[in-house]
């Protein structure tokens, strides 16, 4: 029987996270138009989320399945933003990863800052299950963990998706459409949620 907990670890698990994180958002439609290469996207995804989870542990935590199948990065309340040295390591680090297409990185960024709402909320920064776990009711397992820890706390959720099906099961477990916007430069159309 299939062990469907969802834990929240530190380092340890890091490798396992990244790893499922790069295997999922290899088709995402945000990441297609920073690195329209899919072999180079395949190569670069890895280290991308190397660095967002290492981010994620200092300002929020990482869910995940027991085996990986599903795997969650969350920045906690108050913690949306990075301060501003961390702000400056961040744009020397995508400046490394990205390359030539650290314009369009950028782009996705400061489009999806400025759509970010004010006061405090949980924010889901990525979900992403592994794809040959894909359609298995994973991706609502690690939402539903999520949500548990938010009512917790009392506080809202939010999130972005630039993947069409991803808002009718984000509306099933209560987040509304708060926002809609695409990149500036023929980027990607975006979807902001809110669960209150």
């Amino acid at each position: 029987m299939e062990n469907r907990n969802i834990i929240q670890s530190g380092r340890t698990e890091l490798h396992g996270v990244i790893n499922t994180l790069a295997l999922a958002f290899q088709d995402d439609p945000a990441f297609a138009w920073i690195l329209p290469d899919p072999d180079l996207r395949r190569a670069r995804l890895p280290s991308i989320f190397n660095f967002l989870a290492r981010e994620d542990i200092i300002a929020g935590s990482m869910l995940h399945s027991v085996n990986m199948e599903v795997a969650t990065l969350w920045r906690a309340p108050g913690r949306h933003k990075d301060a501003p040295m961390g702000a400056l390591r961040t744009s020397l680090t995508y400046l490394a990863l990205l390359r030539t297409a650290t314009a369009r990185g950028d782009a996705v960024g400061k489009s999806m800052a400025a759509h970010h709402p004010a006061g405090r909320h949980h924010y889901l920064r990525f979900a992403g299950v592994s794809p040959q776990m894909q359609g298995k009711g994973w991706g609502g397992v690690a939402i539903r963990a999520g949500i548990e820890r938010a009512e917790a706390d009392g506080v809202p959720i939010y999130l972005e998706t630039a993947t069409q099906s991803n808002v009718g099961l984000y509306q099933r477990f209560g987040f509304n459409v708060t926002a809609q916007w695409d990149v500036p430069g023929g980027g990607p159309h975006f979807w902001a949620m809110m669960r209150a």
